[in-house]
């Protein structure tokens, strides 16, 4: 953290008369720690803002001098494009995105692999999975997993499903040979009466399970977030007495609505720059794991944030298309729905929100947006079918 960061946060927290606001030890984040944590002049940005580009799907924007710093400079150029475009304009967007496959995309290894495979329709592309080399053989290299390196990001982020029954074993190969120091869990293990993902981890604290060659210790379970809940792991090799060799933490979200987003885009702000945090300084971080059922509309999300935020961290110009775009050259149906790809855009707009900037955009913005949520509710619990046994043919999102 640079100085000026430093200096901001610490005179946000000395503004709060009677007020103490936690630190991120252990302990819950709030709405004030967000604010402290967001440095930046608070600023009206008039109606007629004279940029007035259309969204462009493809290519660089070439930022205009806007506010105090280049960080401001790029969150208004957002704002202008999204009040030209609107919720209707990125339905088109989106629209176009679902029709990109990249060039080089093969799937041989997912077709060989059927019962392996969580859902028969969510593809794992050959070029970027993540191919197991610990204990092959006897084990197979493969894992529903691929590597997403978006530009900016100083971290790998692993796009994989909910582990089946019979590939736990192989969830915990990838987070051992990978040295992953997070994992982080969208989903729960059951929504809306369907299996989502199997239970791949010891629940207790101070409890070790095997899993095939390798054992892993729930150290400790602990709230977190409001949002998510954090548990501190430790895996090794199986043997007694067990000696741990690579401790990391799981990232548990609470309330992810199946097929749906959340009701704010504060939670995922605070979890990514607490995975972002994590490894900031750390030359030992290697990759996180993200998951949901499938691994690519909740997942997906997450992960296209991550890379957002990590270019406005930057200081970089963005474009969400080109960052969702770049996600799903990696990972098949990354950011699985419109609803989605919206809501990344709704995420963003409360951290500008928080930021201090004022814009005619935002409140078109979530006007609209709430009116599209508001006439696509989350979809209601369906009998679950005993026969599938923690496998789910059909599409997740």
């Amino acid at each position: 953290m640079d100085k000026r960061k430093k200096k901001t946060a610490g005179t946000a927290r000395k503004g709060r008369k009677g007020h103490k606001t936690p630190t991120r030890r252990g302990k819950t984040t709030t709405f004030d720690e967000d604010v402290s944590t967001v440095n930046g002049p608070t600023m009206d940005i008039p109606e007629d803002s004279d940029d007035k580009t259309q969204i462009l799907p493809a290519g660089a924007v070439q930022p205009k001098v806007v506010g105090d710093t280049e960080t401001v400079t790029f969150l208004v150029e957002f704002l202008d494009r999204l009040k030209v475009a609107g919720v209707e304009g990125l339905k088109k967007e989106y629209a176009e995105l679902k029709k990109f496959v990249p060039p080089q995309a093969t799937t041989n290894a997912f077709n060989e692999n059927r019962t392996r495979n969580r859902y028969n329709d969510q593809l794992c592309y050959d070029h970027t999975r993540v191919r197991l080399w610990y204990n092959v053989p006897p084990d197979t290299d493969y894992i529903h997993a691929n590597y997403t390196n978006l530009e900016d990001l100083a971290h790998t982020m692993i796009c994989t499903q909910g582990p089946l029954q019979d590939t736990v074993n192989d969830f915990w190969r990838m987070v051992y040979q990978e040295k992953c120091y997070g994992i982080v869990m969208l989903c729960q293990m059951e929504e809306l009466g369907k299996v989502k993902c199997v239970q791949y981890f010891p629940k207790a604290n101070g409890e070790t399970l095997p899993y095939g060659s390798l054992m892993v210790r729930n150290v400790k379970t602990q709230p977190q977030d409001r949002s998510y809940d954090m548990v501190t792991m430790e895996i090794g090799k199986n043997a007694t007495p067990f000696v741990p060799e690579h401790t990391f933490r799981m990232f548990q979200w609470k309330d992810w609505p199946d097929k749906h987003v959340p009701n704010t885009g504060m939670g995922i702000l605070r979890l990514v720059r607490t995975i972002r945090g994590a490894c900031k300084g750390k030359p030992n971080c290697n990759a996180v794991v993200v998951h949901c059922s499938a691994g690519v509309g909740r997942t997906g999300t997450v992960v296209a944030l991550a890379g957002i935020m990590a270019k406005i961290m930057e200081k970089k110009p963005f474009l969400v298309y080109n960052v969702v775009r770049e996600l799903r050259s990696m990972r098949f149906n990354a950011v699985q729905t419109e609803i989605q790809y919206l809501y990344i855009h709704r995420v963003i707009c409360d951290y500008i929100q928080v930021k201090g900037i004022n814009h005619p955009a935002l409140s078109s913005y979530y006007k609209e947006y709430n009116e599209y949520i508001a006439a696509h509710p989350p979809p209601k619990e369906t009998p679950k079918d005993p026969k599938k046994d923690g496998k789910d043919v059909t599409k997740e999102q």
